[in-house]
């Protein structure tokens, strides 16, 4: 839920009040007690880019990472204008490869490159991986950062991957399951996992009837599809 007015005119004006008076400890003190989303709105009603600049850069990479895409487009372009080349890539660094792509997209071409070699390899791929789809097909708004295991593994072995995992992977519903050659064959639920003991093999607890589209459907296809079958994710 966002601010409500008469509290967000608040929080504006002590935060302005703090800022000219260069209390840091205490905005930052502020900006701890509040989530992303929230910041992002404070951010966009702040009166200039002065500002706006001041708060964001109080915040740890990884909040700046999500606050930034939360923020209007306008006001992203402003700071990122204001942002060096190490800065944009500690950013993309922190991102799901998702957000990472349609960051990147923004950027101006001339400097995505310079942007990504400054970006840790692994995430560097996967942007470039993501870039070259069409941004409003499948392809464009997927992420990477899912839980894939061969049909042969154990449950015990499934749960390793998960918490292997944790710090890459935001949500797990479902874990997908591969065969020898790489090829979608199923997925199996954190509660199917859960329930059986650690032993048991993968391939006989899951679910074969595995709903996916391809990179190049229309997002919005996408979204209608998944209200459809009830996913929470697409493969």
């Amino acid at each position: 839920m966002p601010i409500e007015e008469k509290d967000l005119k608040t929080i504006l004006d002590d935060i302005s009040y703090l800022i000219a008076a260069r209390q840091e400890a205490s905005v930052k003190a502020m900006l701890l007690s509040l989530r992303s989303e929230d910041i992002a709105q404070l951010i966009n009603h702040l009166k200039n880019k002065e500002e706006r600049l001041y708060v964001f850069k109080l915040l740890d990479t990884e909040s700046a990472s999500e606050v930034i895409m939360e923020l209007d487009e306008v006001v992203r372009e402003q700071l990122v204008d204001h942002l060096g080349m190490r800065e944009l890539a500690e950013l993309v660094d922190e991102m799901d490869s998702d957000d990472a792509a349609d960051f990147v997209s923004e950027l101006d071409e001339e400097v995505v490159d310079e942007v990504l070699e400054n970006v840790e390899e692994e995430d560097r791929e996967e942007v470039r991986q993501l870039l070259e789809h069409e941004e409003d097909t499948a392809g464009g708004i997927m992420a990477l950062e899912i839980i894939a295991v061969n049909q042969s593994w154990t449950v015990d072995q499934v749960i390793q991957e998960i918490r292997r995992k944790a710090d890459e992977v935001d949500d797990v519903y479902n874990v997908y399951v591969v065969d020898d050659e790489g090829k979608l064959v199923g997925f199996v639920t954190v509660k199917d996992l859960i329930i059986a003991s650690g032993n048991t093999i993968v391939k006989t607890i899951m679910d074969r009837d595995v709903l996916s589209v391809p990179v190049t459907m229309d997002q919005e296809q996408v979204a209608n599809f998944a209200k459809k079958y009830d996913l929470v994710s697409v493969p």
